[in-house]
Formats: structure tokens, C-alpha cells, sequence
């Protein structure tokens, strides 16, 4: 993978630089979980990729020609450009399928469950995790009302306990992912959140995910997912995510996200 920087964004600290022939380009911010997604599913399907770390707020002529909208992720594969995180996501599974031959050498597996219904039942879960947990992360660090910011906190831990109960029903015993064995799709919509920036919630709001039975597979899940070499490929330093994430615990962020939530419309 090769890095490089335009529009003034931050460079990706700590990483190790692999030059390779590009297959992909990606448009990312190193603080942004959406495109966290995308860059866990090109680690994850051994995708030869160039990161162009941008600076969504500057909007870059670069990231407007890939995504028209100027939010990030986008990516260029073959002159053409896509954007939207699990969108992209989806289109690296597809782009690079399973069998087919990774930069390691060895054949890539399926982000996406291979049976019908199990896809069915992955697509139903990324849709809780964007509906339910993702906004209500926002809502539990934007919102300063005390009384607001407990209804946040219920809601939130909510939507984790359901979707904790889901993996016990739809992992087997054996393994810490939603629906297998491997890293998938689900796992990777949700990590950016639960596992990488748990620690922002837990600094700013005093939120941790609880220590009750409901949230063992959960806390499993977490551990799991931190140690797996394709997130593990994307973290960042954890006081500076703090940091960066103080603008969203006062609500002065001005992204997309944090105006979406400010005025109770949908995420963009």
C-alpha cells in the first residue's frame, strides 16, 4: 500500500508502507470511522491499494471527482469512482471475489455470507448498525442535557445488547464473529464504533460496554476484532482519536454527521 496526502489532511501515523502496483485508490481521514470500513475490507480481501489521506473539510478537487458529494470514503477502481462506506465495502468483496488470488498470494475469502438467507440475515443486521447504534454513538457525545445524554446512553446500550444476542444465535459457540469463523461484512460495519472508538464514550460519557451475561459475546466480539490483523492494520492512536472526537462531546462539530444529529435528520 502507498500513502500520500492532499488538501492538507493528516498523514496515517505508524503505519507500515508496502509499495505495490495500484489496484485501487483509496480517499480516506484518518479519524473518520466510515471510512475505516473500507479500508478493513481492502486489508481484509489482500487488495493492492494507494490511501490518499484527504481533508474532507477542504474538499480536495481529488476526493470531488471520486465522490461528488466530497465525503470520504470514496475509491477509484479502473478510472471509476464509488463512494458510500458499505457501498464500497461491498463492491471490494465483489470486485476481488472469493477465490480469487490476493497480493499474499493466496485465495481471498467472502466478506458476505455465501448462502442466500445468511446474506439476507447480514444485510438485516448492517441496517441495525446503521439505524441503531451508529447515530446513537453520535447522540451519546453530541447531547449535553444530563437527562438527554441517559436516554442516549438506554438507547444505546440497547441496540449493543441486541445485536449481542444476535451473535450468540448466529456465530457458532467456537467462533467471536458475526456469522463465522472469518472477519465479515457485519463485523466490519460495526468495528469502527464498538471496538475502535469505544474509548471515546468511555472517556467523554463514562460508557463502557456493561459487564453482565447480555454482553459477553459482545465483549468477545471486541477483544476478537482489535487483535485481527485487518483492523489492526487501520487503528489509531487512541489519545489523539480522543482528541479529535472533543469537537462531537461539545457538539461543535461541523461535519455532515454532526449537523445530521444536531437537527435529528439521518445520517448522510
Amino acid at each position: 500500500m502507498e500513502t500520500s496526502t492532499v488538501g492538507g489532511g493528516e498523514g496515517m501515523e505508524g503505519m507500515s508502507v508496502k509499495l505495490a502496483t495500484e489496484e485501487v485508490t483509496l480517499f480516506s481521514a484518518w479519524f473518520c470511522p466510515f471510512a475505516q470500513r473500507a479500508w478493513i475490507a481492502l486489508e481484509e480481501k489482500k487488495v493492492k491499494f494507494r490511501c490518499v489521506e484527504v481533508d474532507p473539510y477542504a474538499k480536495p478537487a481529488e476526493l470531488m471527482a471520486a465522490n461528488p458529494r466530497g465525503l470520504v470514503p470514496a475509491i477509484v477502481h479502473k478510472g471509476k469512482g464509488l463512494f458510500e462506506s458499505m457501498v464500497v465495502v461491498e463492491y471490494v468483496d465483489e470486485a476481488f471475489p472469493r477465490g480469487s488470488l490476493g497480493i499474499d498470494d493466496r485465495p481471498r475469502g467472502s466478506l458476505m455470507p455465501l448462502e442466500p438467507y445468511d446474506r439476507a440475515l447480514a444485510r438485516i443486521w448492517i441496517d441495525h448498525i446503521g439505524k441503531k447504534v451508529v447515530p446513537t454513538f453520535y447522540r451519546v457525545l453530541q447531547t449535553q442535557d444530563p437527562k438527554e445524554q441517559d436516554e442516549a446512553k438506554a438507547d444505546y446500550l440497547r441496540a449493543l445488547k441486541e445485536l449481542s444476542m444476535a451473535m450468540v444465535e448466529l456465530s457458532p459457540t467456537s467462533s467471536f464473529f458475526m456469522g463465522g469463523e472469518q472477519l465479515g461484512i457485519v463485523d466490519i460495519a460495526l468495528a469502527p464504533w464498538v471496538a475502535a472508538r469505544s474509548i471515546i464514550v468511555e472517556h467523554y460519557r463514562n460508557l463502557s460496554i456493561p459487564p453482565s451475561s447480555d454482553f459477553e459475546r459482545l465483549r468477545r466480539w471486541r477483544s476478537a476484532v482489535l487483535n485481527h490483523p485487518s483492523v489492526k492494520a487501520t487503528l489509531q492512536d487512541e489519545d489523539k482519536l480522543i482528541q479529535i472526537y472533543k469537537r462531537y462531546a461539545t457538539n461543535e462539530a461541523t461535519s455532515q454527521v454532526a449537523v445530521a444529529i444536531k437537527t435529528n435528520r439521518p445520517l448522510p
